[in-house]
């Protein structure tokens, strides 16, 4: 895959606002996290978090209001989103049983400082069908998210979306098993 520029400016947000909302986050959380089957660690370890990645586990209904492709990160109080979204990627469709089955049962759990994500290109995770219908109401009566509604919702539902790569040399590894979000974490 070619590593072409894109636009991935998230449009929600002017960059006046954009700016605000990063001040914000960064005052309120160190890191930001994603889950992911280990079995995914090798490609992880020499790519870094792509958002070119994203496979068919990645899917969602909202996808016009995010500027692309994305890779999931979310805030320390919402480790369940980590820790699910990493489940459900770790299962294939198996045809003949007619459901979902494990593959990669080991998760594991990378966490990157917030203000590396940040630097880069970033807006709310739309797969949430509950964002999406808040993000919606306020587009109701506005044209843009204002840094409140954003960092609200951020809180709230605890998932961000970044649109460009997270180099592997940034990235760190829980060392615990089971994986948490409070645990010891290393380099990758």
């Amino acid at each position: 895959m070619s590593d072409e520029q894109e636009d991935t400016t998230y449009t929600l947000l002017s960059d006046e606002d954009r700016s605000k909302v990063k001040e914000r986050l960064l005052a309120a959380h160190e890191h930001l996290f994603h889950g992911t089957p280990a079995a995914n660690l090798d490609s992880i370890r020499q790519h870094g978090l792509h958002p070119r990645f994203e496979s068919v586990h990645s899917a969602y209904a909202n996808r016009d209001r995010e500027p692309g492709a994305a890779i999931r990160y979310c805030i320390k109080n919402h480790p369940e989103l980590a820790l699910s979204a990493a489940g459900n990627r770790s299962q294939e469709w198996d045809e003949a049983a007619e459901r979902w089955v494990p593959v990669s049962p080991e998760i594991v759990i990378l966490r990157v400082k917030a203000a590396a994500l940040l630097n880069r290109p970033f807006g709310l995770d739309h797969s949430f069908g509950e964002v999406a219908g808040e993000v919606e109401s306020v587009l109701k009566s506005r044209h843009r998210l204002t840094p409140d509604d954003f960092v609200g919702l951020v809180e709230k539902y605890g998932s961000i979306s970044c649109y460009a790569c997270i180099p592997p040399g940034e990235l760190e590894i829980c060392t615990d098993a089971p994986p948490s979000l409070s645990g010891k974490f290393s380099k990758l």
